[in-house]
């Protein structure tokens, strides 16, 4: 179960559907959390941290190999 999964999850156990974690959620649990679980599994916030690993990572390089603070190295 990823993070964003367990989220849903979390939302799911508040409205009152579910007592516990069931993915894909219960028919019972209103429109929102269908709607929020088929959100979920595109992995917005893990997509999110991936792409901001990246960024760092290129701008680390750009720091290390063109910038003139780097080039003493």
């Amino acid at each position: 179960m990823n993070l964003e999964q367990q989220i849903v999850g979390q939302w799911e156990i508040a409205s009152g559907c579910a007592s516990a974690v069931v993915l894909p959620p219960p028919d019972a649990c209103p429109r929102m959390i269908h709607q929020l679980y088929g959100i979920a599994e595109w992995h917005p916030i893990t997509s999110f941290f991936v792409f901001m690993f990246i960024v760092f990572l290129i701008y680390v390089s750009y720091l290390a190999f063109v910038s003139p603070a780097g080039s003493g190295h």
